[in-house]
């Protein structure tokens, strides 16, 4: 049914599927659904998965099929998960690829120091990205400036 509704309702913008227990087999067909023919759901801009039992494998399912390259999806909430290291790396990934994230939860998952550590290492890399775009940019206008979208919250925890 939510696959279908993904799917269907391409006008659908905020969806909010926290303490359903979807695990990482739900999780991972929530995912492919927002992801048709290698296009993201096109006006999905939160979404809301926290406390739904999701570990590594529905987390880099997530990562792969509605983070890396989505430029529309701007709240992603994984808070009360059970993701790792190996969630948080693939995470990381999809910052690096490119995205519009402007805030990612993932507290009260067990990430560890290192998890946190490569996500970090990512939003800095990313955003040095956008400062060498800007700078790039020089000022000059062309129609409209160009301002990517950067990671402005970033909640986890130890």
């Amino acid at each position: 049914l939510i696959c279908n509704t993904l799917r269907y309702n391409p006008q659908l913008a905020v969806l909010k599927l926290g303490y359903n227990d979807f695990g990482d087999k739900g999780t991972s067909l929530i995912a492919s659904a927002c992801s048709k023919d290698g296009r993201h759901h096109q006006n999905l801009t939160i979404l809301d998965l926290g406390f739904n039992n999701i570990g590594d494998e529905g987390c880099t399912a997530l990562s792969l099929h509605m983070v890396a390259g989505n430029h529309t999806l701007r709240n992603l909430f994984l808070s009360g998960n059970c993701i790792r290291r190996k969630g948080a790396t693939a995470i990381a990934g999809a910052i690096m690829h490119g995205c519009s994230l402007s805030r990612l939860h993932l507290a009260s998952n067990r990430l560890g120091s290192q998890g946190i550590r490569v996500l970090a290492q990512a939003v800095a890399e990313a955003e040095n990205r956008v400062q060498q775009l800007l700078q790039r940019q020089g000022g000059i206008k062309i129609g409209y400036n160009i301002k990517p979208v950067t990671l402005e919250e970033l909640h986890v925890d130890d």
